[in-house]
């Protein structure tokens, strides 16, 4: 999807590598991508301090492109996300190949079936623990 939206946008190809970026395993970060590489990045919310942090303690420059208020963050996944599970529009929220890519792969399916089967976990879950909270309060009440 990040090849197919930089090419439709006029990026060379020869100008950029797409590589694992595992920035919750930062200790592979480096088995990557060079150490004196200038990483690139943008701060819009409490995570995105948190990767500048993660980055630095890996000994490698940073430099923040922009650092904005969370209000000004723009269009987020969890809103694309959103608006696939609810099906409303959302491809005037991402590159066009993002989209013909996301809907090709059948990926927008997936997303509804992933947050169905997460909505249906977490009731199972509340349910779960209403049964187990009924059963105490018995238990206290025969107790008393």
């Amino acid at each position: 999807m990040i090849q197919a939206a930089l090419l439709d946008f006029g990026v060379k190809r020869e100008e950029f590598d797409i590589i694992p970026f595992p920035i919750n395993r930062p200790e592979y970060i480096l088995q990557y991508a060079p150490k004196d590489a200038t990483f690139f990045m943008s701060i819009c919310d409490k995570w995105g301090e948190e990767k500048k942090k993660i980055l630095e303690d890996l000994g490698v420059k940073v430099e923040v492109l922009w650092n904005r208020p969370e209000e000004e963050k723009g269009t987020t996944a969890t809103e694309v996300r959103s608006k696939i599970v609810c099906n409303l529009p959302w491809s005037h929220l991402v590159p066009r190949t993002t989209y013909e890519y996301v809907v090709t792969h059948g990926l927008d399916e997936r997303i509804k079936r992933l947050t169905e089967e997460e909505m249906l976990e977490e009731k199972e879950q509340q349910e779960k623990e209403r049964r187990e909270n009924t059963l105490q309060e018995k238990e206290e009440e025969a107790n008393v």
